[in-house]
């Protein structure tokens, strides 16, 4: 698969739309993701799907292979994310909660969530803030990010501090999970974080 990719002499996704099928030197692809979350993935199946993908240096092809194994979703762990999105909904919910260091409104992001963003913690990291004793943050910590395209809320992504480690969640804006448990877009990206703010991207240690 690998040598076939990296034999092709562009990148280029096409047709995105459900269903629809196009062909690119040779590479056909179809998907049954949505456009939204489909970004790019190779030729053959995965997770259902299948796209039109033709690529160029030998480099990108580990790339490829990986936003194809990824976009259309890793939702490892269904029930607990279910039941992660009804415990942060519960009563007056997390926007009831402190916002996070920096984030005191909507701000714009530079990350892969949305174009602007709202993130909230739970009491647990609320209560360490402000400390200088904190070298990881409580089990039981929770972090939410709302991710908004203009005035839409597109996604909420959510991280939980269990005893064995993050649990990670990724939902549309009706509360649907795409991402649950330890998916790797979500491990592989926050791993460069992991001593310096125990996973978290957006806000640091108290130090």
């Amino acid at each position: 698969m690998a040598a076939r990719l990296a034999r092709s002499t562009a990148v280029r996704a096409h047709g995105f739309a459900g269903g629809e099928a196009n062909q690119a030197s040779g590479i056909e692809a179809t998907t049954d993701c949505d456009a939204e979350t489909a970004q790019l993935q190779a030729s053959e199946t995965f997770s259902g799907a299948r796209l039109i993908v033709v690529v160029k240096p030998p480099h990108l092809v580990a790339a490829v292979l990986l936003g194809a194994l990824v976009a259309c979703g890793q939702d490892g762990d269904p029930e607990g994310a279910r039941a992660l999105w009804e415990k942060v909904n519960t009563g007056a919910g997390f926007r009831s909660w402190q916002r996070a260091p920096g984030f005191a409104t909507r701000k714009p992001s530079f990350t892969s969530h949305a174009d602007a963003v709202e993130i909230f913690v739970s009491p647990e990291i609320g209560g360490v803030l402000g400390t200088k004793l904190v070298t990881e943050w409580p089990v039981g910590s929770v972090v939410v990010k709302e991710g908004f395209d203009g005035s839409s809320r597109r996604l909420v992504a959510i991280m939980e501090k269990r005893a064995d480690g993050w649990f990670w969640a990724e939902y549309d804006d009706g509360g649907t999970a795409k991402y649950s448990g330890r998916p790797s877009v979500c491990v592989d990206c926050h791993d460069n974080r992991k001593s310096y703010s125990d996973w978290v991207y957006s806000f640091e240690l108290p130090r």
